[in-house]
């Protein structure tokens, strides 16, 4: 596998992203967002879809499991003997769950912007941004391929870093699909913010 301090920044960087974007989520110290009266605020939080959240919580168990497997293994305990982990055998199995978080991640999103045929409220450029960090990647994992190939082909290497290319393969793939919800759903904006502005309030009595 081929990591660089690229990688270490790159996840740095995802990683504090989220945790702001979650503190917009939750509504936290500095945003305080207001929108509507106090009864559509509190009345309109932010809940996660209960499939989803069962999803979260079994990834999460899988995570503990498997690094308590690992960490049996490193230290040749003998509290778990019937399955071993290697570090190599770890890391693929985080990279696995990675791939599938990625996958995961976006099929809500396309499903939400079908419901409602528009794409109000999400960004061309960050869509934009996206597929070319996965271009990209893509071409610097093929670059560093071609640099520290010996006697292993290409190819063989490549497989060694399968979680990048999947990765990236995945984000493109999907970044692709929102584009073209952009093209086909671009004439339904005014409409839809009609009816939402409607709906808001018939729900919360603000007509």
């Amino acid at each position: 596998m081929i990591v660089t301090l690229f990688d270490i920044f790159y996840s740095i960087h995802g990683f504090i992203l989220n945790l702001i974007l979650l503190s917009q989520i939750m509504n936290l110290w500095p945003w305080k967002f207001h929108t509507g009266s106090a009864t559509a605020i509190k009345g309109n939080k932010q809940r996660l879809n209960p499939s989803y959240y069962k999803l979260l919580k079994i990834c999460v168990l899988i995570w503990i499991l498997i690094t308590l497997i690992y960490k049996n293994t490193a230290n040749d305990s003998s509290y778990i003997t019937f399955i071993k982990l290697d570090l190599a055998q770890y890391c693929n199995i985080l990279i696995m769950g990675k791939i599938l978080m990625t996958l995961i991640k976006y099929i809500p999103q396309i499903k939400h912007n079908y419901q409602r045929k528009s794409m109000i409220g999400f960004s061309k450029i960050t869509i934009l941004l996206d597929m070319l960090g996965g271009i990209t990647s893509l071409l610097q994992l093929f670059l560093l391929s071609l640099e520290k190939v010996k006697d292993s082909s290409i190819m063989a290497v490549l497989g060694l870093n399968f979680g990048k290319i999947g990765i990236s393969l995945i984000t493109i793939t999907f970044n692709s699909i929102f584009l073209l919800q952009f093209m086909r759903y671009k004439g339904n904006d005014v409409l839809i913010l009609e009816k939402e502005s409607i709906n808001f309030n018939k729900k919360y009595r603000m007509v």
